[in-house]
């Protein structure tokens, strides 16, 4: 009897398209819809007297060739996401799928994770999506209390989207983009001043703090006491506690510094979701960077403090070496070089190659650290292990300061093994990332044309620009 039932035909109606087969081809593969059809099943048709489904009957094609040969093969004229689509509807688990299709398959997968990450990245995308979906702020819930107040707060709230989009979009507007190059302007020339803060020509007499007693002010000290404190500390310690900036050097400084406090907070007040303002880094850079300025601002006004309190003197050179992260600022161009925000991207999703490089670079340094330290031990060369892990560093870089390097046979057979592994070691990691980079660059590109067919659609530009004659 179950024979009888197993080799029963049945009859499969896709969008009016008949296929044949057996109850026992439909029980190849457990646990599929096909597999439990029954004639008391939702999609089975009386009149018919045929299971009805409303499909591609030319996908169902490859769907019940699956169930004869038990493997499942993607046909190369059809897209893979939408044939994964059809496996999903029908139940069949993904492991039926043939080797010879999982590179079609999953590299097409891959490609569209790497859009969505850009995508999600894309604020002017969203905002184009919304606008022709007419969603309205509110609705997307990046304003949810919106719906609660009365109507002169939700003009509040407006004037602190359109502020915040002046200031965060270049896009948005030519007032916006002018904004954004004024602002990397004022990032270069905050640079500048950084890099020459401490020439010798820039530097003039102390006139910032009062000269009290015991207060030296290197540009008037006769020359032997200037000597003195050159070689006592350096010439640069010298200019930077005994000496004060050009006042015109000093009055730009002090612009950069309000400009970028000023900016800072009014994108602070206006940003419509706080919580991932302070979870952005480049937001948390910009706060860090104005802390460190305004530090170093003060100190100017007490140098006399700097020189009594050793650790005050660190301490405003630890901030003075950590405002050159204000460079970083400069990566606001992403926003309008996109080449420079898929690179950034790439390295945040070259995170675990990254980590990996750094994981395997350090038990290298260590290994070969010990290594030369036990071939040189005869030798002065290497006073102890942090010494020769600093060697090990270096070699595995190929930089080679030669302040370290071995004089034995042996120490020589292992730096030729370390700076061959340092090569090969940095080497493969770099090839993933780059390869992360090609395929967002990739990606990335069919999306931007894609968003400029939209944008010729919307500007009824793209049917003058096919010639229908051809088609």
């Amino acid at each position: 009897m179950a024979k009888q039932i197993c080799s029963e035909d049945v009859s499969i109606s896709v969008s009016s398209v008949r296929f044949n087969t057996t109850k026992l081809t439909l029980k190849s593969i457990d646990g599929t819809l096909l597999s439990s059809l029954d004639r008391s099943s939702k999609h089975f048709d009386k009149k018919q007297n045929a299971y009805s489904f409303d499909r591609d009957p030319e996908l169902f094609r490859y769907i019940l060739n699956a169930y004869r040969i038990r493997e499942v093969h993607i046909p190369r004229n059809v897209c893979p996401m939408l044939f994964k689509r059809e496996l999903q509807f029908w139940k069949i688990p993904s492991k039926m799928i043939a080797p010879c299709c999982w590179k079609y398959l999953y590299e097409s997968e891959s490609n569209m994770d790497d859009l969505r990450v850009i995508i999600n990245e894309d604020k002017d995308y969203k905002m184009q999506m919304k606008a022709n979906n007419q969603i309205s702020p509110e609705q997307n819930g990046q304003f949810p209390k919106m719906a609660h107040k009365e109507k002169p707060l939700i003009s509040k709230e407006r004037n602190a989207t359109k502020i915040w989009m002046f200031l965060e979009e270049p896009a948005s507007s030519t007032a916006a983009k002018v904004w954004y190059y004024f602002y990397i302007f004022v990032v270069m020339v905050s640079v500048i001043l950084y890099i020459i803060w401490l020439a010798p020509s820039l530097r003039v007499s102390r006139y910032l703090s009062p000269l009290i007693e015991r207060s030296i002010d290197a540009l008037t000290v006769n020359k032997t006491v200037y000597h003195t404190l050159i070689t006592m500390y350096n010439e640069r310690i010298v200019m930077a506690g005994g000496t004060d900036p050009h006042p015109a050097m000093f009055a730009v400084d002090v612009f950069c510094l309000i400009f970028f406090i000023s900016e800072t907070l009014v994108s602070m007040c206006v940003c419509p979701d706080k919580k991932k303002y302070f979870s952005d880094g480049y937001n948390l850079l910009k706060i860090f960077v104005c802390i460190g300025m305004s530090i170093t601002f003060g100190l100017e006004f007490n140098k006399d403090v700097l020189r009594e309190n050793v650790k005050v003197a660190h301490f405003m050179v630890a901030c003075r070496a950590f405002n050159v992260l204000r460079l970083l600022l400069i990566f606001r161009l992403r926003k309008i070089y996109n080449s420079l925000h898929i690179m950034l991207l790439a390295l945040r999703h070259s995170l675990k190659e990254l980590l990996l490089l750094l994981f395997t670079f350090i038990v290298l340094v260590i290994i070969y650290g010990c290594l030369i330290f036990s071939a040189e031990i005869e030798s002065d060369m290497f006073p102890n292990t942090q010494m020769s892990m600093w060697w090990a560093v270096i070699t595995m870089t190929t930089i080679g300061y030669g302040d370290y390097y071995p004089v034995s046979s042996l120490g020589y057979v292992v730096g030729v093994v370390c700076a061959i592994n340092g090569i090969i070691v940095l080497s493969l990691p770099i090839a993933a990332i780059a390869g992360t980079f090609g395929n967002l660059f990739a990606r990335n590109s069919d999306f931007q044309k894609h968003k400029q067919t939209i944008k010729d659609q919307e500007n009824d530009t793209f049917f003058e620009q096919v010639d229908v004659s051809n088609i």
